[in-house]
């Protein structure tokens, strides 16, 4: 008999348990997802329609857009941690950064494209800075205190609240939390720490405000504390979740506040309203299994200052949710679910093929 070529026709799975495993396309229409050791480009309206992204050979530990989708950046565990740059519309590896060991923590691009950040798991304890014009390092910090989370906030402001050449970082770990400043052009790194008063906290994710005039810092505690910029000083703590903040996104709400959207390890997708020293629940909708991710929904169609904004939710139960979220209220229906733990043992019956003869 003469063998026959089988096409694959759709491939499920979805690595919930990666840092930030889940991102969407600004044209509103693809998604990116990590999927053990490849990465998943999907049509959000056809599932059957995917690309694969090949280039680690273990799992991949964390994931990241690019601000207009030029570049998807992902990175792995293991003594081969390898950071892969591709690019987008071709679908084409652009770099392998091959600096860390152990394993990658964080990865990350700042919002004009130019510098990408990248931060080793315990054992490696390296933060390194990119320039993705040439692919070559920009600033190299070795024997970093454990760090578990880390962001970009965009340009420093000077006195007079004018972007400067300088570039803001932010890092956060186990009762430390600081606020750097990088000079591309020596390279040069200088940090500073925030003043947490009696606060003690194991941080877990970090966003900047649009603004930039907060850095908002969520915790193992369930909580996120909101931290002037300028001052590093700490103005609010805010119960979230409980089980721990594991994702976080900033927005600005219809009514010009910040929105944060909180994904707890309960299951939790919870907004929140306020401007720095305090902060209401607007709405929120429960998942199954810790919110690992969450993205807001891009495209033509999209209206920043709508009162219902869609999303795509990211679980540690190997799920994929669209999230819709409006004052008060919120609704969730599953996209994708999957094996989020080995799958042991095959069921003892098999079940017919819809193509048998009768």
């Amino acid at each position: 008999m003469a063998a026959v070529a089988l096409e694959l026709e759709h491939a499920i799975g979805f690595s919930g348990s990666a840092r930030s495993p889940l991102h969407v396309h600004p044209d509103g229409h693809e998604m990116a997802y990590a999927s053990g050791a490849c990465v998943v480009i999907g049509d959000i309206n056809d599932p059957h329609k995917q690309a694969f992204l090949r280039g680690h050979d273990n799992l991949i530990s964390c994931l990241t857009m690019s601000r207009s989708g030029r570049y998807l950046v992902s990175a792995q565990t293991g003594d081969n941690a390898d950071v892969v740059v591709w690019d987008w519309e071709s679908r084409q590896l652009v770099y392998r950064m091959q600096e860390h060991d152990h394993g990658v923590m964080h990865v990350s691009i700042t919002e004009d494209e130019r510098f990408m950040l990248t931060v080793g798991v315990k054992g490696d304890n390296k933060m390194v800075v990119w320039d993705l014009t040439n692919g070559c390092i920009v600033s190299n910090r070795p024997n970093m205190e454990t760090t578990t989370c880390a962001c970009w906030g965009g340009r420093k402001k000077s006195i007079k609240g004018r972007d400067t050449t300088e570039y803001l970082i932010a890092t956060g770990g186990d009762r430390s939390l600081k606020i750097w400043t990088l000079d591309p052009a020596s390279g040069g790194l200088t940090d500073e720490k925030v003043n947490l008063g009696n606060q003690v906290r194991s941080f877990t994710r970090l966003a900047f405000s649009e603004s930039r005039d907060y850095l908002y810092a969520a915790s193992s505690s369930g909580d996120f504390s909101a931290v002037h910029v300028r001052s590093l000083t700490l103005h609010s703590v805010t119960q979230a979740c409980s089980n721990g903040v594991l994702s976080l996104l900033v927005q600005t709400s219809p009514a010009g506040e910040d929105q944060l959207i909180v994904g707890g390890g309960d299951g939790s997708l919870s907004v929140f309203e306020g401007s720095g020293r305090s902060y209401r629940k607007a709405a929120g909708v429960e998942l199954q299994g810790g919110v690992s991710a969450v993205v807001a929904m891009g495209g033509p169609d999209a209206a920043p200052g709508g009162d219902v904004r869609a999303y795509l939710a990211g679980t540690e139960r190997g799920g994929i949710f669209h999230v819709e979220l409006s004052h008060g209220q919120g609704r969730a229906a599953p996209m994708l679910e999957s094996h989020f733990e080995p799958v042991r043992r095959a069921p003892s019956h098999t079940l017919a093929s819809p193509y048998a003869p009768p």
